[in-house]
């Protein structure tokens, strides 16, 4: 992460994400998950699946990588997708595992779209930019199967603490040569809510800037999004302004991949 952050700006700016795609670096400031009410002050970078070569599309395109980046550290950086890819399917099958649904055919494919992005969360002072709250990552659940976290000494996650009938945030304090596992909204419906899909964030570092990488598992883009409660009807939306599945409790079908789509999108500033 630091070797590839490290990079000089117009080296990282040659392979920035495009439009149409979710890969290569993000410029510092250009996404938001609350984009009227908060800035974040982060760079990022998104890779994938290291042997795509057709069937392109949105989650599912080759990888960018800039130029001053070695070899060896591709190398090492598509091995660890190729790792987390394993684990979570290790997990997906211990936790979905009594569902009524072929968790094979549905995880088949999956990691063609699944994402890994790194973040650089830069320190910066004060509370706040114009009238924007300032936050490394806005409140948010997250919308897949699984995410893994592997996070520096820094710290500053935290979730949201709902268990004593009052808001509370914790810290989910880093240990060392662990990972972070947290359930999505699309886990949560598929085991009707027997999976929790926590609120998160990222506070701004105070003091020394911090890196993470954070990887997120899909299922296959046609699956289908269940037709159910909306994850989170037990109020929590109402912090959040883009985590539900649209479509997910009308007639229309609606496919995983077209919902991540429109996600993902609207967190781009």
């Amino acid at each position: 992460g630091d070797n590839l952050f490290g990079l000089e700006e117009e080296v990282k700016r040659e392979v920035s994400m495009g439009a149409e795609y979710m890969r290569g670096y993000i410029p510092f400031g250009a996404e938001s998950g609350l984009r009227q009410s908060v800035m974040e002050p982060k760079e990022g970078f998104a890779y994938g699946y290291p042997s795509v070569t057709d069937d392109f599309n949105f989650l599912s395109y080759p990888n960018t990588w800039p130029k001053g980046l070695s070899a060896q550290d591709t190398r090492v950086l598509e091995d660890m997708y190729t790792r987390k890819v394993e684990i979570s399917k290790a997990i997906v099958r211990a936790a979905a595992g009594d569902i009524d649904t072929d968790i094979e055919s549905m995880l088949d494919g999956g990691e063609r779209i699944s994402l890994m992005r790194l973040f650089h969360y830069v320190v910066v002072g004060g509370e706040g930019v114009g009238d924007k709250a300032v936050l490394g990552s806005s409140p948010h659940r997250d919308w897949g199967l699984l995410t893994l976290i592997l996070q520096d000494d820094v710290g500053g996650l935290e979730y949201l603490d709902l268990s004593s009938g009052e808001e509370r945030w914790v810290g989910v304090d880093p240990v060392p040569g662990s990972l972070v596992v947290n359930g999505g909204d699309f886990l949560a419906l598929l085991t009707t809510g027997k999976c929790k899909s926590p609120i998160h964030q990222v506070r701004v570092p105070k003091s020394k800037d911090r890196t993470s990488f954070v990887f997120f598992f899909y299922p296959s883009y046609d699956t289908k999004v269940p037709r159910a409660a909306e994850v989170g009807s037990d109020g929590q939306d109402v912090k959040i302004q883009f985590n539900s599945f649209g479509g997910s409790t009308s007639t229309e079908e609606v496919l995983f991949g077209d919902a991540m789509v429109n996600k993902w999108k609207g967190v781009q500033t």
